[in-house]
């Protein structure tokens, strides 16, 4: 009885585990290098708040390149994680990567300006992804702050000033492996 009551409890669990991953594969991570922008980190954080209420968006990252101004409090008082580039290494975006708990990132500017809304460009572009079973390979450009997705966004995003990307996370990795 104890050994039937021990495999139907293994079953339940590995459902609701399979359940948590399935939504899991569309939420996001946002990594934003900053240095000295205070202003700018926060604006950008209220932006990524109505994502993070809709589910969308899981984590921030913020790394910060020796700030003296109030970076540091703004990003402690919002809760993201905080990585000192000086103590991360050589690289301290992948180590951003490695510790993300997101299958896609955002990474963005601090001047980056999100338009109401975006996560439903995001949300679109990812399912597409999916879908198509190309989720490794597939790269949006954020310009205006709206969700770019294609050759377009990479043919018009060198030209703007404040532009993010959005990627899987394996796509990132695959692009810059550890060394």
């Amino acid at each position: 009885k104890q050994e039937q009551f021990s495999q139907s409890a293994v079953q339940h669990i590995s459902v609701v585990n399979l359940a948590a991953s399935a939504y899991e594969a569309r939420m996001i991570t946002a990594i934003i290098e900053t240095r000295d922008h205070e202003v700018d980190l926060a604006h950008a954080l209220a932006a990524l708040v109505p994502a993070a209420t809709e589910g969308v968006v899981r984590q921030v990252i913020v790394i910060d390149y020796g700030s003296v101004d109030g970076t540091r409090v703004v990003a402690d008082a919002a809760g993201c994680v905080l990585i000192e580039a000086a103590a991360a290494g050589t690289d301290p975006l992948r180590r951003a990567a490695d510790i993300t708990r997101t299958d896609w990132l955002l990474l963005m500017p601090p001047s980056l300006r999100l338009s109401p809304g975006w996560q439903s460009g995001a949300l679109a572009f990812m399912d597409a992804a999916l879908i198509e079973g190309k989720a490794e390979a597939r790269i949006a450009a954020i310009r205006g702050g709206t969700v770019s997705p294609g050759f377009r966004g990479w043919l018009r995003a060198p030209f703007v000033r404040s532009q993010g990307w959005l990627m899987s996370k394996s796509a990132y990795l695959a692009a810059k492996p550890s060394r």
